[in-house]
């Protein structure tokens, strides 16, 4: 456990993740996504999608904000706001890692990654449980 949270490399389906645990805040900022309505698929879309959205830091030992572009008919304003404002351009890659993952992805690649993700996480909770209090 680094800083309170563990990273590791996993693969699935022929692609390498680089997925970490989340913080306090990061678990308020997907939990803001999970639908309690509609169909089977876009519940499990929206429990899981936001969480490995925030999990993941690399794709192929490319780092997330290397994987997406501002669309082109942005201004230069617009562009400049995300690159002088860290909270928000991390907060506008959350939502398109999000959107890769719901739009580019099918479920069951998404039931695959969200397993190794929870692994992940199952193990941070027992590390720590063996941290004294």
């Amino acid at each position: 456990v680094q800083i309170g949270f563990i990273d590791q490399e996993f693969t699935v389906r022929g692609r390498k993740f680089r997925l970490k645990t989340l913080n306090e805040e990061e678990e308020t900022w997907s939990d803001q996504f999970v639908q309690t309505g509609g169909t089977p698929y876009a519940m499990i879309v929206s429990s899981r999608s936001p969480k490995l959205a925030v999990s993941i830091t690399h794709i192929d030992n490319i780092p997330v904000s290397d994987l997406f572009e501002y669309p082109e008919d942005w201004s230069k304003e617009q562009r400049a706001d995300l690159d002088v404002n860290p909270l928000r351009k991390k907060f506008w890659l959350r939502t398109q890692m999000m959107q890769f993952l719901a739009n580019d992805l099918d479920r069951e690649f998404i039931l695959e990654l969200f397993k190794a993700y929870k692994e992940l996480d199952d193990r941070r909770s027992e590390v720590i449980k063996q941290v004294p209090n």
